[in-house]
């Protein structure tokens, strides 16, 4: 996500050590035609800041030429780095300057500059430019509308989370979801995005809901397809599950190597603010995988991944294990380490579908693992509008708990009585 500002190399040499004199600086950032050549020299004015440098870019946004009026509006987004010199007076500058600009570029440089200035101070000015032709002039809205709390910024975000340019829609999704204004209308806004086509907008979609997500995958995705999910999903995994299937999986070193690039990845990009992303690789024990488990178990152990077992299943119920396969099930923590092979609490309460469900690949939402794989307590398509989560425990309807994710989170009794 850009903030309108281009993505270029920086040189060895920080801005704040440019030997080039303010007269060079503001001379390249006028004529250069090389994009980040003339931002190298708008940087470097914004660490050297203080009146003189303040006063010439406040004269260019008089200038008659737009690129005179973009530079000066440039230099006074962030003129005094780390802090900011005159913002009061930089801002009256760039509002005077918004009210009468007609260019594309220069409304552009104008919002993006508000952006760091804490918002244009008149609303109504900035806000139809919502429906301005170019997409930079609603890409610097958006930023600029960030974290605004008032009903005409809210209003404006949201239609601009509609846009057709994925990067006005990113930007105004992250501006509702990230900013501290709420309401039914800024909550649907935020669902709509979650099926969006671009994976950051759905991401700011599902980081704006609070909503965390947990995947359950076989693994066979490429690094790059797992990477861009890494990404997509910003920071907000909860669990990363990966089924090892032995039967199809002939190097299993390759496997591990891989869940344990994943799981560097996603703790790489955790959001600090919420619980640490959990990484297991889970195995079904059949009877012909079960003299094997306890190696592979070490194995990943000695990698730091999560090994859990699952009891195989034959028409939808746990096989009948002979004493000694079920001990060697329990000394590897029984059913995903619930220290039980078969968990069964059928008629007591459950907060699956209040406080968690599942998703199927088709979008249609139920209250657990058991739920979809037994078609019953749906609660419907997660974009529907009749989409709604259960307001209270339920009794369980289910012999087997097969995902155990209640029972990891708290939901329903461990014990039962």
């Amino acid at each position: 996500m850009s903030d309108g500002s281009p993505d270029i190399d920086q040189p060895s040499a920080h801005p704040a050590r440019d030997p080039r004199s303010t007269g060079e600086l503001f001379r390249v950032a006028l004529a250069e035609p090389d994009v980040d050549a003339r931002w190298r020299a708008v940087q470097a004015l914004h660490w050297r800041g203080g009146r003189d440098v303040f006063d010439r870019a406040a004269a260019l946004c008089q200038g008659a030429r737009p690129i005179e009026r973009m530079t000066g509006a440039d230099v006074l987004a962030e003129l005094g780095l780390p802090d900011h010199d005159y913002p009061d007076e930089a801002t009256a500058i760039l509002a005077a300057l918004l009210e009468r600009e007609r260019d594309a570029r220069v409304l552009a440089s104008v919002l993006t500059a508000f952006g760091h200035l804490g918002g244009p101070p008149d609303l109504g000015v900035a806000a139809p430019l919502a429906d301005h032709a170019d997409p930079a002039v609603r890409h610097s809205l958006a930023y600029a509308l960030g974290f605004r709390e008032e009903p005409l910024a809210v209003e404006t975000l949201i239609a601009l989370t509609r846009d057709e340019e994925a990067n006005v829609r990113d930007w105004a999704t992250f501006g509702l979801g990230q900013g501290d204004a709420d309401s039914p209308a800024l909550r649907d806004a935020l669902a709509v995005r979650l099926d969006d086509e671009d994976d950051d907008v759905r991401a700011e979609a599902i980081a704006g809901l609070g909503h965390r997500v947990s995947i359950v995958t076989n693994l066979s995705a490429s690094q790059g397809r797992l990477a861009a999910f890494v990404r997509a999903a910003a920071g907000r995994v909860g669990v990363f599950s990966c089924s090892l299937h032995l039967e199809y999986v002939e190097d299993v070193d390759a496997y591990c190597d891989k869940a344990r690039w994943l799981q560097d990845a996603l703790c790489a990009a955790a959001d600090p603010s919420l619980p640490a992303p959990h990484l297991c690789v889970t195995s079904v024990a059949t009877r012909a995988a079960l003299p094997g488990l306890p190696g592979l178990h070490r194995r990943f152990a000695e990698v730091g991944l999560a090994h859990k077992i699952q009891p195989e299943k034959q028409d939808g119920a746990v096989i009948e294990y002979a004493p000694d396969e079920a001990a060697v099930l329990l000394q590897l923590g029984g059913h995903n380490r619930t220290g039980a092979i078969e968990n069964d609490f059928r008629g007591m309460p459950c907060w699956a579908g209040a406080r968690y469900f599942v998703l199927d690949d088709g979008g249609q939402a139920f209250r657990c693992y058991p739920s979809r794989r037994a078609r019953l307590e749906p609660l419907a398509d997660f974009l529907s509008p009749s989409f709604a989560l259960f307001e209270d425990a339920r009794p369980c309807r289910y012999r087997s708990c097969t995902c155990t994710v209640p029972i990891a989170r708290g939901m329903m009794p461990r014990e039962v009585a």
